[in-house]
């Protein structure tokens, strides 16, 4: 399957994507000292980076099959409509790093996901149809 790991950082879920078998992983930052450390853990993980400076604009419609974003609610709110874009039909979103306080604005964004959570923070996984 495809990943995209939107706001990258460490590249942690793209390298665990491609770890669990992701035939690629691709992670999108807008900071250039988060993608070097994204460089550094996939070479750490004997893994070639394929990291991109850049947001979601960037990616072609429906080229995901899995969406994973680990930001905050605000940042995603506010990428949700290209998080839906690039993730293609009957692909799925989690998306993690929002607190239980921006929960129900994820669920009217992100409609009919399973929710999960740890202490305060929630993770939302939503298949597309």
């Amino acid at each position: 399957c495809r990943v995209m790991d939107a706001g990258t950082g460490s590249g942690i879920l793209a390298i665990a994507a491609l770890k669990l078998g992701a035939a690629v992983a691709v992670g999108l930052d807008l900071d250039e000292a988060s993608l070097g450390a994204a460089r550094e853990n996939f070479s750490l993980n004997d893994l070639s980076a394929l990291v991109v400076a850049g947001s979601a604009e960037c990616v072609a419609d429906g080229s995901a099959d899995v969406t994973v974003a680990n930001i905050s609610g605000t940042v995603l709110l506010n990428m949700a409509d290209e998080l839906l874009r690039v993730t293609a039909a009957e692909g799925r979103l989690i998306l993690t790093g929002f607190t239980e306080a921006e929960l129900r604005a994820m669920e009217q964004s992100f409609p009919g996901g399973d929710v999960s959570g740890f202490q305060e923070w929630r993770c939302l996984s939503v298949r597309l149809s």
